[in-house]
């Protein structure tokens, strides 16, 4: 039934407060909190104020319409070594999936049957909304500040309607959030022949961890920048694919996950890596030889080239700088010189290695000179590397033969 009808205004029929009581299904004599009562009628609390005129004519109805319609749900909470409390902000992705995961030894899950109350929309938890004792009567439920809880920050699962809330000292719910985690939006940040990186930006309230797919194969997890807090939104997050093949296109996606459900995938970059390094290298072996050196004096012997001119090599890219080296023989020193045009002009000077060359030359030509042991020092050896590097790949098919000897 409803509340008397004012009549006129001013009104000429009167009404208690036990009246409202009764029609709240509580006891006549039960204390009244105006605020509290206004909130299960429609349209009191509209110009922000309460006064007893609207009262008037108000029906509150339970199970019917948006407003005093209440459900039965389930919520879980904390018991602390006997202290009862909500999960706390930083502590959300646990709280979402039922677990005192990560959280301290003394914590144990508990629940209790209460209900809400569809202050906003019928049949659906929603921010608003508020959490009764009772399916009648305005007593609030015990788990809230002020409550069985201490005052601060509390937050509840209700696992009916599969959702966590912060709830506060009048019993209203507020940030509302699914427990599954929310779906990220991942962006490209660098590539190059063997990795890629990317960005990945989400609402992490409730994500334990990212799963990131290579081709729809799962990858290992990783864990979010931060996760846990009502704050935790727009979080960003990187992650590298690596060793992966060069000029090869992948396709990549992330998933949030924690241990109630898996969220929805991400958005799907189709990348390609970089041409990666590649040595073309067609000499396979150079000779240096002579048989006569002076005994009387230290010989040197230069290798110039062939008959077009000097040693060369290539390669595809440059990634890092390149560098050389050559592999010593037992006697002797053997030393290298480059530059990045046949005439040779500019070249370095000899020695047994260089690095820090331009990534812009993709050609080098390079020259030879061994330098006898001593005076009188005949010498054989072969398969000496010359070892050309960028981004370590390496190139090692040059063997250098030496045959000297001193006959003068």
């Amino acid at each position: 039934m409803a509340l008397q009808d004012s009549g006129s205004i001013p009104p000429i029929v009167s009404m208690s407060l036990s009246d409202i009581n009764v029609e709240l299904g509580e006891l006549g004599t039960t204390k009244l909190d105006f605020l509290t009562a206004a909130t299960s009628f429609s349209g009191i609390l509209d110009d922000g104020q309460v006064e007893i005129l609207e009262f008037y004519n108000k029906t509150f109805s339970v199970g019917t319409g948006p407003y005093g319609a209440r459900s039965l749900h389930t919520f879980r909470f904390i018991n602390d070594s006997g202290t009862e409390q909500g999960w706390q902000d930083g502590e959300l992705v646990s709280a979402a999936e039922n677990t005192t995961n990560g959280l301290p030894g003394s914590y144990a899950i508990q629940e209790e049957t209460d209900f809400v109350g569809f202050e906003v929309d019928d049949g659906q938890l929603t921010n608003g909304d508020i959490i009764y004792e009772n399916s009648t009567g305005v007593t609030l439920t015990n788990l809230r500040p002020g409550g069985d809880f201490a005052a601060g920050t509390h937050f509840l699962l209700d696992t009916d309607a599969d959702k966590l809330f912060q709830i506060n000292s009048s019993a209203v719910v507020s940030n509302l959030t699914d427990r599954t985690p929310t779906t990220p939006t991942i962006s490209e940040t660098s590539k190059d022949s063997t990795s890629i990186t990317i960005g990945i930006t989400g609402d992490t309230v409730v994500t334990r961890e990212y799963a990131p797919f290579l081709d729809n194969v799962e990858q290992t997890n990783i864990l979010p920048t931060s996760s846990g807090s009502i704050g935790d939104t727009g979080v960003s997050t990187s992650y590298t694919y690596s060793g992966l093949s060069s000029n090869t296109a992948y396709a990549l996606k992330v998933r949030g996950e924690n241990a109630f459900a898996n969220g929805s995938d991400s958005n799907t970059l189709n990348i390609t890596t970089d041409v990666g390094v590649v040595w073309t290298n067609n000499t396979s072996s150079i000779s240096i030889e002579s048989s006569t050196g002076n005994d009387l004096i230290q010989d040197v012997l230069l290798s110039t080239g062939h008959a077009g001119g000097p040693w060369a090599i290539e390669v595809t890219i440059g990634d890092g700088g390149t560098s050389v080296s050559v592999a010593q023989p037992s006697a002797g020193t053997l030393e290298l010189r480059y530059a990045d045009n046949s005439s040779m002009t500019g070249a370095s000077a000899f020695a047994t290695s260089h690095s820090g060359l331009s990534d812009l030359t993709t050609k080098w030509y390079y020259q030879l000179r061994y330098t006898e042991q001593g005076t009188n020092t005949n010498h054989t050896s072969t398969g000496n590397t010359i070892t050309w590097s960028n981004s370590g790949v390496d190139d090692t098919t040059t063997g250098v033969n030496i045959t000297f000897s001193n006959e003068l």
